[in-house]
């Protein structure tokens, strides 16, 4: 069986989800995680599920099934790393699921990741650093997307 990877596809804006519902139709695993925002309207609140990243969806298919999700209308293109379409660890995609399905609210935030340069690619994982006892937030750090999710747990 030949190896999947997870990979990071870039949508037009506000296609998330259309492009994750066409790609299911192709019978192509993806995910495009969402999570709970309340929105203020005139005098009312609404609360409404939208994508986690802007413009992105994962997918997890073999590398010669890269051109088939290219061809997806809505997909712009891959995100890139060292002139290759980045590959994303399985163990991060694991730890987002994981992380949005014990917390509605979650806060992406970007952020600089400095990895040990010592490191190879397939190295990185995801890391949840220690927070004091006292703390009201979990976070959770995605090195290959350069992103630190946060939760406040008040």
């Amino acid at each position: 069986m030949t190896k999947t990877n997870w990979y990071v596809v870039y949508t037009r804006p506000r296609y998330e989800l259309r492009v994750a519902q066409l790609l299911t139709r192709k019978h192509i695993k993806n995910y495009c995680p969402l999570h709970v925002v309340e929105n203020a309207f005139f005098d009312a609140k609404k609360v409404v599920l939208e994508p986690l990243f802007h413009s992105y969806v994962f997918v997890c298919i073999q590398e010669h099934e890269l051109n088939i999700v290219l061809n997806t209308p809505g997909v712009i293109n891959y995100l890139y790393w060292l002139n290759k379409p980045a590959t994303i660890a399985d163990d991060e995609i694991g730890s987002l699921v994981q992380l949005l399905r014990e917390h509605n609210s979650v806060i992406p935030k970007k952020c600089e990741i400095r990895l040990n340069s010592a490191l190879k690619d397939e190295d990185y994982q995801c890391i949840v650093p220690e927070m004091p006892s006292e703390s009201k937030q979990v976070r959770l750090v995605l090195p290959s997307l350069g992103y630190c999710l946060v939760v406040n747990t008040n």
